[in-house]
């Protein structure tokens, strides 16, 4: 069977130059097969050609409808992900004005071929080799695209589970004859919903090796309203990207201060007193935010703060050693103050996993 030829466009506004290219690489093979070579004398062919199809070398003529058209050409290449691993050969006719070096650094090209110093065996061994590197590089994108098909599917088989685990827990739950006990596998579903979420959010995204820490808080409050029906809960993010090792642990947190919240922290307005942190708008205010290298997540309520001689860092409860041995782990530092309403802050680094 006869392999495809390999497409490869030569732009230059000199047909002598074109002939040239073409008694050059007319016979080329490269892995057993040819060349196509598809010529064009100005640049606006050559943006057509390009937005019809990839090739597997582009050699670009400097000067053409002005002095950098052909670098104008590159950069545009540079920026359309369906020529980011296209080779570029930068040809001129006045090397001083455009010093080799100089293209070389500022442009990501190639190589670099001069008019006035033509050498067909360096062209042809120097296509040769730049069409083999867009092989590879074609490789290794397709093992990069079934990775992340792999990875997604990863993420949505974990999510399905969690939600299966969630499921089970909540029939377990209608079981139970006692409130306690209703409760505390009440508060095991909302940690694993927690974390079914980072996953949902990892299979949505383009990146797979991060989130966005801010779209998934907004979330994961609105998942946690059930609690707290009538509670008013603001949510104040910025883009913070976190990878999967840090979001996992630090939304089990945030799990643990969002439910804390709107089960001890909401006030009817008349029991509010000036002291209050949060003005009459809010009861709840989740905050997400980068400072540095570190992300800071809090929320703040406005119910009666901490009782006489409570010491969070002491505390027993398991939402609190929950949280302590996960700030732990995240080399983070919780900071917490029951004046005015209680609230409870991390400082994690950014990449604390």
């Amino acid at each position: 069977m006869m392999l495809a030829p390999w497409p490869v466009l030569v732009v230059d506004d000199d047909e002598a130059v074109l002939r040239l290219s073409t008694l050059m690489l007319g016979r080329v093979q490269v892995e057993g097969r040819p060349l196509r070579l598809v010529l064009c004398s100005n640049c606006v062919d050559a943006r057509a050609k390009l937005a019809e199809e990839q090739f597997a070398v582009a050699i670009l003529d400097v000067v053409m409808e002005s002095e950098h058209a052909g670098l104008d050409l590159v950069r545009e290449m540079r920026t359309d992900p369906r020529h980011e691993v296209t080779p570029i050969v930068v040809r001129t006719g006045q090397p001083g004005a455009f010093p080799e070096a100089k293209i070389l650094q500022d442009f990501r090209i190639s190589d670099y071929w001069r008019k006035d110093d033509v050498q067909p065996h360096r062209i042809r061994a120097s296509i040769t080799g730049l069409i083999r590197g867009y092989d590879t590089a074609l490789a290794l994108q397709e093992r990069v695209r079934e990775r992340e098909v792999l990875l997604r599917e990863i993420h949505h088989r974990v999510k399905n589970n969690l939600q299966i685990i969630s499921s089970l827990l909540n029939l377990q739950r209608d079981q139970m004859p006692d409130e306690s006990t209703r409760a505390l596998l009440d508060e095991s579903v909302y940690r694993v919903r927690s974390m079914a979420l980072i996953h949902e959010q990892l299979y949505g995204v383009n990146g797979l090796e991060r989130i966005d820490f801010g779209a998934y808080s907004r979330a994961l409050a609105d998942s946690l309203r059930q609690i707290a029906p009538s509670a008013r809960v603001v949510v104040l993010t910025s883009a913070c990207p976190v990878n999967i090792g840090t979001a996992v642990p630090l939304g089990l947190i945030l799990n643990e201060f969002i439910t804390n919240a709107l089960k001890y922290g909401v006030r009817p307005a008349g029991q509010r007193s000036a002291s209050d942190r949060l003005g009459d708008d809010r009861d709840i205010e989740v905050g997400v935010s980068v400072e540095g290298d570190f992300i800071r997540v809090s929320v703040t309520d406005a119910g009666p703060g901490f009782a006489a001689g409570f010491d969070p860092h002491k505390g027993t409860g398991l939402g609190l050693q929950v949280v302590r041995s996960l700030v732990r782990q995240l080399r983070g530092e919780l900071i917490c103050d029951g004046a005015g309403g209680a609230r409870f802050s991390v400082m994690v680094p950014v990449d604390a996993s």
